[in-house]
């Protein structure tokens, strides 16, 4: 006779331990199934409970995410404002009117994301239209002081003559 031996088993339907059921052909089967093998209490709860604790993690995940690209967009955009005011400052006597004047940021973005040199010229050339006074003030050109004084030509008046001309009406 061999030797015997012997092995505690627990019950069927034991805390901890589940018997898998056969993949039920249809979902009356699958109820009847579930009925008659059904899943511990305690296992069902620490599965909920897994799966919450995995749904928790997920949300903070994606809130640091979230976060973190607030932040960088928040960064690109102060950079891409910097760039347009110092691209603006070449015709805007205060680079900030440029945004009093309600040009948006995104505006002056091309397809890719980046910013677009000729969109922001067209704004600029737009904020100067309606904002004449916005402009910076350009001299028309600079005299030449080097040559020293400069007799006046023959064909305009004299100070005396102009103002002769305006007190007399002739």
């Amino acid at each position: 006779m061999p030797p015997e031996t012997t092995t505690a088993e627990a019950p069927a339907g034991a805390a901890g331990e589940v018997e898998e059921a056969p993949a039920p052909s249809n979902d009356a089967e699958g109820r009847q199934a579930a009925a008659r093998n059904p899943q511990p209490r305690d296992a069902q709860d620490d599965d909920a409970a897994a799966l919450r604790r995995e749904a928790a993690q997920r949300r903070r995940q994606l809130r640091s995410t979230e976060e973190e690209r607030d932040a960088l967009r928040e960064r690109l955009d102060r950079r891409d404002k910097a760039d347009v005011e110092r691209a603006a400052a070449q015709y805007l006597h205060d680079p900030a009117d440029f945004w009093r004047a309600g040009i948006e940021l995104d505006a002056l973005r091309g397809d890719d994301g980046e910013l677009d040199h000729d969109l922001i010229v067209a704004a600029v050339q737009r904020v100067t239209t309606a904002h004449p006074h916005y402009a910076k003030v350009r001299a028309a050109r600079q005299a030449d002081y080097a040559a020293g004084a400069v007799a006046p030509s023959a064909d305009s008046p004299s100070f005396g003559e102009r103002l002769k001309s305006a007190v007399f009406g002739d």
